[in-house]
């Protein structure tokens, strides 16, 4: 193991456990496996309740996260049979798998280790937030004149919001409002 590997902080596995509690998919198993210097997987593997659904958990190790283990992680999400993933770098992410990121068939979530050292949605100044099932944003009127969220928005990226959803949004005054996914 290469002396550049970065200890998993507790902070950052407990953020991804909640993280994905709040995205309603619960732990089945935990385990992990090395590769040489290059990466760390946590065999943390969720499960929908509400759907057949998976996700599986990555650590790089090394500096950068290059296209040569995004295909590593490819080939073992295929080979388990796993749909979706979540990537936490350590630094840089190469410029060929950010334009690439898109192009692969299964969904993949990247984080920074330090977007995931606390959980945003336990701040004080963090109102709540909650996705609007399409039954509720159709009863909305003018949808389109709604503020606007960016996907790469801190809270977007926790919840794995996506574009064209409705966001409810509930400050700690009671005060309700809208926003748009783009």
């Amino acid at each position: 193991m290469s002396s550049n590997k970065f200890p998993v902080d507790d902070g950052i596995i407990s953020t991804i456990v909640e993280m994905m509690s709040d995205r309603n998919y619960r732990m089945s198993k935990i385990n992990h496996t090395e590769d040489e210097d290059d990466f760390l997987c946590f065999n943390i593997i969720f499960e929908s309740e509400e759907a057949l659904d998976n996700y599986k958990i990555f650590f790089t190790l090394s500096n950068d996260l290059n296209i040569k283990l995004l295909e590593i992680y490819l080939q073992i999400l295929s080979d388990e049979n796993v749909k979706n993933c979540v990537i936490v770098y350590r630094d840089v992410i190469t410029s060929k798998v950010k334009n690439s990121i898109n192009l692969f068939s299964r969904p993949i979530e990247l984080f920074n280790e330090n977007e995931l050292k606390f959980n945003i949605t336990k701040h004080r100044l963090v109102p709540k937030h909650i996705l609007l099932s399409d039954q509720e944003k159709n009863m909305l009127k003018e949808i389109n004149k709604f503020p606007l969220i960016l996907k790469i928005d801190p809270i977007s990226k926790y919840y794995n919001f996506k574009r064209g959803q409705v966001i409810k949004i509930i400050r700690k005054d009671k005060y309700v409002t809208y926003r748009l996914v783009v």
